[in-house]
């Protein structure tokens, strides 16, 4: 424990996370991630080892959560190969995977955030969701009010009746779900649905 820096004096000395490929059980010897030293003993569990005011677990997490340029690049992909599936499919059939790459990108970043603020002790729900509305808010709220503005004046009634309850739908994350109930024999074609797109963000809210 030499090696830690002076501030990070040992509390308790627990274990690491199995689940996390940085942190491996081993034969009872403590193992080094960067500059924290772990107990791995075989009592791999949720117990972490606490240090100063909050937890080793929280500290590592958070040498996690940098600038990844692989990810940057991943997320990169995934827009083009949707826009161009919107384009044309024919130009990449599957480019909607695209969506699947950002529902696995979010749930990564999202889960490291979730894991260091609950190590730390202080994650709440109100304070998640209310740093996703100030994030994704703005933006929603910018292309609901363009959509409706077009629609009252490129629409039919009945088609700009369907535009406000499918933007009602999306300020709530419930999107995915109306859509799923408009499936059917006689529903309109998915182009001339303007809000279709916002489904995903329902889905990753929910």
């Amino acid at each position: 424990l030499g090696s830690l820096s002076a501030r990070f004096r040992p509390k308790v000395l627990g274990c690491c996370i199995s689940c996390m490929p940085q942190f491996q059980k081993g034969n009872g010897s403590p193992k080094k991630f960067g500059n924290f030293l772990f107990d791995c003993t075989g009592r791999c569990s949720a117990f972490f080892t606490l240090y100063g005011q909050g937890s080793i677990f929280g500290e590592a997490v958070m040498s996690l959560v940098k600038y990844r340029p692989d990810v940057d690049g991943l997320r990169a992909l995934a827009v083009m190969s949707v826009l161009i599936f919107h384009v044309d499919p024919a130009l990449l059939p599957g480019g909607f995977l695209g969506v699947d790459i950002f529902f696995v990108i979010s749930g990564y970043l999202i889960s490291l955030i979730l894991f260091r603020e609950q190590a730390e002790g202080r994650f709440s729900f109100t304070g998640f969701y209310g740093r996703r509305v100030r994030r994704l808010f703005p933006a929603l709220i910018l292309v609901l009010t363009a959509s409706l503005l077009f629609g009252f004046f490129a629409l039919f009634a009945n088609e700009y009746e369907r535009l406000g309850e499918h933007a009602a739908a999306a300020i709530i994350f419930i999107l995915n779900f109306h859509l799923l109930g408009e499936a059917g024999y006689f529903d309109a074609v998915s182009y001339s649905k303007p809000l279709l797109h916002l489904w995903s963000l329902s889905v990753e809210e929910q």
